[in-house]
C-alpha cells in the first residue's frame, strides 16, 4: 500500500473537532433563530470543510443527540443546552481544498500509470489533494480502505473496482451514504456508478472490421471468458463485425475463450498473466489452416501470441495476424511491432477527476458514464504489405 492504514479514530479527528465546534455554537445560540440547520453548502462554506465532512459531523451530531434527522429536511436541532450567543451567519467565502483518493488493487501498468498522472496534473491545476491508496499483493488492503473511507478525511474515490462481491459490498455502503464515487474503466453490472471509460465494443468493432476487410476472412477473438464490463464490451464489439461481415452463423467458431485471471493475485504477475492464452493460443495454431488474424483482449496477451509463434516457428505478420488493446510502450517496441488500440490514458484520470470534483461540489444530480474515444494505431503485425492512417473513433457519452 503508497498509504498505510492508520486506525480509524485518527482519520476520524477531522469530524469530530468539527462536531465539538458545532455543538459548541448550537449551546451558545448560533442557530437559535432556526428550527432545523442550514444546508449542507451553508456549512460547508461557513466551517470551511467538505460537504462529505459536514454530512459526517452531523451523523456525530445526531448520534449524540444534538440533532433529529427529520425526513426531507434538514436536521432539527433539539434546542437542549444552548446559552446566550449571536446568529448565524455565512461568510462570503471561505477555501476548502478537496482531498481526492485514488483507489486500485494491482500491479502497476501502463494504464494505471498513465490514468494517475492525469488525476495528478489535473489535481495540480485545480488545487485538489491526492492520495493513492494501492496493493500490489490482494485485495484485503484496498476493500479495508473502501470500508473506511468515510472516516479518512477524503471527499472522493476514483477507483478501479473487480467484479467481486467484497467491492460490491464495500461500494454499496458509500453508495448508501452519497459518498462520490467514480469507477475506472469499468463501472459494477447492475449498479448506479460514475464512471469514465472507453469505446470498448466501438474500438473492437472498427479493429476487427478493419482485418475482416483487408485481409477477407474472419477474425478469431482471444481473450478472457468476461467477468467484467469492459472484458464483455470488447466482445460484443467483435461479435458486431463478425455481424456485419456476413458470419453470424459461426462467431462462436472464432472465440478463443480461457477462464478470466484478472481477480486473482497470482495471476498478476506479467509472465503469470500470458500462462492461460499462451496455452489457448499455441494449441489453436499447433492445427490451424494459416494465415490467421488474431483480435487479442489486451496487449498482454498479444504478447502471449508471439510467445506461441515463435515456440511454433511461425512468423508474425506474415503467418499470424495480430492486434492488442491499449498500446502500452511495449507494443511500439515488439518485432514485428504490434497494432493495437490506444487508450487516452492521462486524459481517463483527468476527466474522472474532474467529474469527481463536480459530484462533491454537487453540480451533477444524475449519474454520468463518459465515454472517451481511441486511436487505432496499425503496425507490421497486421499490416503486410499495406499501410492506412490511423483510424479515429467518435466521442461518445
Amino acid at each position: 500500500m503508497q498509504n498505510t492504514l492508520i486506525p480509524a479514530g485518527i482519520y476520524q479527528s477531522k469530524a469530530l473537532r468539527l462536531s465539538e465546534k458545532m455543538l459548541q455554537d448550537i449551546r451558545f445560540g448560533c442557530f437559535r433563530e432556526r428550527e432545523h440547520l442550514p444546508s449542507e453548502q451553508e456549512l460547508s462554506r461557513h466551517y470551511g470543510a467538505s460537504r462529505t465532512t459536514i454530512r459526517r459531523v452531523i451523523s456525530i451530531l445526531i448520534s449524540n443527540g444534538a440533532l433529529v434527522k427529520e425526513p426531507n429536511k434538514t436536521a432539527r436541532i433539539t434546542g437542549s443546552g444552548s446559552e446566550e450567543g449571536g446568529t448565524f451567519a455565512v461568510p462570503d467565502s471561505v477555501s476548502d481544498t478537496v482531498s481526492l483518493a485514488f483507489v486500485y488493487a494491482g500491479v502497476p501498468d501502463g494504464f494505471i500509470v498513465g490514468t494517475g498522472e492525469g488525476a495528478k496534473e489535473f489535481c495540480r491545476k485545480n488545487g485538489c489533494r491526492l492520495q493513492f491508496f494501492t496493493s500490489e499483493q490482494g485485495h484485503d488492503d484496498v476493500i479495508e480502505m473502501l470500508n473506511h473511507a468515510e472516516e479518512l478525511g477524503i471527499d472522493g474515490l476514483i477507483v478501479l473496482p473487480y467484479e467481486t462481491e467484497a467491492y460490491r459490498n464495500a461500494i454499496r455502503r458509500l453508495l448508501d451514504r452519497n459518498f462520490p464515487i467514480v469507477c475506472l474503466d469499468r463501472p459494477l453490472a447492475g449498479m448506479k456508478l460514475n464512471s469514465v471509460e472507453v469505446d470498448n465494443s466501438g474500438a473492437v468493432c472498427l479493429a476487427a472490421s478493419t482485418l475482416i476487410t483487408r485481409f477477407s476472412r474472419p477474425v478469431y477473438y482471444l481473450g478472457a471468458v468476461p467477468n467484467h464490463s469492459t472484458q464483455q464490451n470488447r466482445l460484443n464489439g467483435f461479435r458486431m463485425a463478425m455481424r456485419e461481415a456476413g458470419y453470424s452463423d459461426r462467431i462462436g467458431d472464432y472465440f478463443l475463450l480461457y477462464p478470466a485471471t484478472d481477480n486473482d493475485p497470482e495471476y498478476w504477475d506479467e509472465a503469470k498473466m500470458q500462462e492461460p492464452p499462451y496455452r489457448k493460443v499455441k494449441s489453436f495454431l499447433s492445427g490451424a489452416s494459416l494465415p490467421v488474424s488474431i483480435l487479442c483482449m489486451n496487449d498482454y496477451v498479444a504478447l502471449a501470441v508471439y510467445k506461441a509463434a515463435e515456440d511454433l516457428g511461425l512468423e508474425i505478420g506474415r503467418d499470424v495476424m495480430v492486434c492488442g488493446f491499449d498500446d502500452l510502450p511495449l507494443a511500439r517496441l515488439q518485432v514485428p511491432p504490434l497494432s493495437s488500440i490506444e487508450q487516452p490514458r492521462r486524459r481517463i484520470g483527468s476527466e474522472a477527476a474532474d467529474l469527481l470534483c463536480k459530484l462533491i461540489a454537487g453540480k451533477i444530480g444524475r449519474t454520468v458514464n463518459l465515454r472517451l474515444p481511441v486511436e487505432f494505431h496499425e503496425r507490421e503485425s497486421t499490416l503486410g504489405t499495406i499501410r492506412e492512417n490511423n483510424l479515429k473513433t467518435g466521442d461518445q457519452i
